[in-house]
């Protein structure tokens, strides 16, 4: 039958507006839902607005399927069984976050904050700049300052060129302490080692720690009126699973007590009164100490300590008897057990007073070695030759020095 144009119209117009309300129904839906949701999970033609967890509500995420489902006043661990995301119970945007963590203290931060203190910036990269590369041909290199705090985190926390490289690019206390905002200014791992081959070539490991000796004696911390010395193992690897087919030429095994070591020695000289050390030497480890005594002291001492592996130190050809001035060196060396045992029980205990008194000025020595070892990490090494474990020891020395030389009793 035909129908007027009249009731086309009126069917047309009434059926608009049904879809509009149908429409607007379907909106106030979705507000209520977000406003309903925890953690303002929705769906709105069939797309996630944000993702989520819902604790009661109406609506809750599943990930598998990737649509929300109405749960009527119920919690959504007891409806969905599949696995969901964990959300923060606060939304925070990425630069507020960003800005928080930032300002968090840990110990990392609190540490570099102490080298960053420490450090004399301006004279070691001065030292560095004449051996550094020019940039006259190719692409320009890195900053002198930023290479040089890369290596200095590298050997801060014992790390090879590509964990150096990888740990300030993911570490916001690392990238601060390089002044790095972007992956784009870091160098790769390979760049990192050809400025530590470039430092060990022109042996400024040694001048930067000549450097840092100076600058302590002219501040009145190392005064040179007694030494004390003695030495540390630094394992090497023993593996043969190289190019080569062979351990280190250079390293040569020892043994201490009944356990055997291979590697090298580190042989220092540290003042008497600050426990500051004034000089490094580096060794195979089956070079004995003794043989090392004399080029440990600096000639101006009047007393040396050292452990019953220096005794006889002082009977030695090569040894110093008398310092600059004239005056006869005390050499105060500790006794072996076994030379008084065969004494009186009195001699027994003067004997044991007066080694307790050697042995409480020569344990500064091992504050030293606790840096190294302990807070520095340095117990093992990665590099082959005894030219580059000399520039490696002079180096973490150097950042020993610095260390002790910021705490408060030594500060003040």
């Amino acid at each position: 039958a035909f129908k007027p144009p009249c009731e086309i119209i009126f069917n047309f117009c009434l059926g608009s507006c049904w879809g509009f309300f149908c429409v607007l129904e379907e909106f106030l839906y979705f507000v209520i839902n977000v406003m309903a949701c925890k953690c303002g999970t929705a769906v709105f033609n069939g797309n996630i607005r944000s993702v989520g967890k819902c604790t009661y509500g109406t609506t809750a995420q599943i990930p598998s399927i990737g649509k929300c489902e109405r749960i009527a006043n119920k919690p959504v661990a007891e409806k969905i069984k599949k696995w969901y995301n964990k959300s923060m119970n606060k939304q925070i945007s990425l630069s507020n976050l960003e800005d928080e963590l930032s300002q968090v203290r840990t110990k990392k931060k609190e540490f570099l904050e102490q080298i960053e203190r420490i450090v004399p910036w301006n004279e070691w990269v001065a030292m560095i700049k004449p051996c550094y590369y020019k940039g006259e041909r190719g692409n320009k290199p890195y900053e002198l300052e930023l290479m040089l705090r890369l290596y200095l985190i590298q050997n801060l926390y014992n790390l090879a060129d590509e964990a150096t490289v990888a740990e300030v690019t993911d570490s916001r206390a690392f990238s601060d302490f390089c002044g790095v905002e972007s992956s784009n200014q870091i160098p790769d791992g390979d760049t990192l080692g050809r400025f530590r081959n470039l430092l060990v070539k022109n042996e400024l490991q040694e001048k930067l720690f000549a450097q840092v000796v100076e600058q302590l004696t002219a501040r009145g911390l190392i005064l040179k009126k007694g030494t004390i010395v003695d030495s540390t193992i630094i394992a090497a690897p023993t593996s043969t699973k190289n190019k080569e087919r062979k351990r280190d030429s250079d390293a040569h095994q020892t043994r201490k007590g009944n356990t055997w070591y291979f590697g090298y020695k580190a042989h220092i000289g540290v003042d008497k009164d600050s426990g500051l050390t004034h000089t490094v030497k580096a060794t195979p480890a089956n070079i004995h100490d003794v043989t090392m005594m004399s080029e440990l002291l600096t000639g101006e001492e009047e007393v040396v300590y050292g452990d019953s592996g220096y005794l006889g130190a002082e009977k030695r050809e090569e040894a110093i008897v008398k310092n600059r001035s004239g005056k006869m060196i005390k050499y105060k060396l500790n006794r072996r057990p076994s030379q008084s045992k065969d004494n009186s029980v009195r001699s027994k205990a003067q004997i044991k007073r007066r080694e307790r008194e050697k042995s409480s000025v020569r344990s500064k020595v091992e504050h030293v070695f606790g840096v190294v070892k302990g807070l520095l990490r340095y117990r093992k090494t990665r590099y082959k030759g005894l030219r580059k474990q000399t520039a490696k020891l002079n180096i973490m020395f150097a950042l020993a020095n610095l260390i002790l030389a910021g705490r408060p009793h030594l500060a003040a």
